[in-house]
């Protein structure tokens, strides 16, 4: 997938790195961080439902494979990611963080929401509401 987006052609897998950083997983060269995101959640979610963490991580790496996420590299570094995962992952600081993203989200949501309506009621110009957004005109939903 890397390399079709990217209109690249690595083809050698110790190319691959496999970094942590705050709980997620980096891999060299795939930058997609809602595979690795997924991958995470999916540990999240199954550590609710099975007795011990290396079961919930056990379990995710194998539905991650059968649903085609990060299936390269979990079919074949699968006891590399296992451990790294299970040495770092940590998680009350994984809820910290998905509750802070969900905070910004939010921010950025209600920003929204009251530009819009300046806008609508005519306190703020469209330009000046595109402006505070980041965006352009033509993106403004009036």
């Amino acid at each position: 997938m890397y390399n079709t987006l990217n209109d690249k052609d690595y083809t050698n897998p110790d190319d691959l790195t496999i970094t942590t950083i705050e709980d997620a997983i980096y891999l060299g060269y795939k930058n997609d961080v809602l595979e690795y995101s997924y991958f995470i959640d999916k540990i999240y979610r199954n550590k609710k439902i099975y007795d011990t963490i290396d079961v919930a991580v056990d379990k995710a790496v194998t539905q991650c494979i059968e649903e085609g996420v990060l299936s390269d590299l979990l079919l074949a570094h699968r006891s590399e990611v296992t451990d790294m995962v299970l040495t770092e992952f940590n998680e009350e600081e994984y809820i910290e963080m998905v509750k802070k993203e969900c905070i910004e989200i939010g921010e950025k949501r209600g920003k929204k929401e009251i530009i819009m309506e300046m806008i609508k009621d005519g306190t703020i110009s469209p330009e000046t509401g595109a402006e505070k957004l980041g965006i352009s005109v033509d993106e403004l939903e009036i």
